[in-house]
């Protein structure tokens, strides 16, 4: 699974890639440095005009990719993000079938 989303580092946006999501954190690709312990504000619409937006902590890096966890989350996104990922689970879990 994968969306686009952004970064906002310092007043700046920068673009990235959510590679991997989990209710804890996301796998995120992006040309962009970044060092552990970095909080960042990430946004990223999960459905139309329905935006995800949580602040997150870089935890571990390897050369583009960041492992980030979720530091907070309003009721409303931490409601969105379980329901993203409830229904890609389940769309993968019937075409397996």
């Amino acid at each position: 699974m994968s969306r686009r989303a952004t970064l906002l580092v310092g007043g700046a946006s920068v673009p990235c890639l959510l590679q991997n999501f989990s209710g804890k954190g996301f796998f995120i690709i992006s040309n962009q440095q970044f060092a552990i312990g970095q909080i960042l504000d990430l946004k990223c619409e999960l459905y139309p005009d329905r935006f995800l937006r949580c602040r997150v902590e870089v935890k571990h890096i390897s050369e583009t990719c960041v492992g980030t966890k979720i530091m907070s989350i309003s009721e409303e996104g931490r409601v969105l993000l379980h329901q993203f990922l409830q229904e890609y689970y389940s769309l993968k879990l019937d075409r397996s079938i």
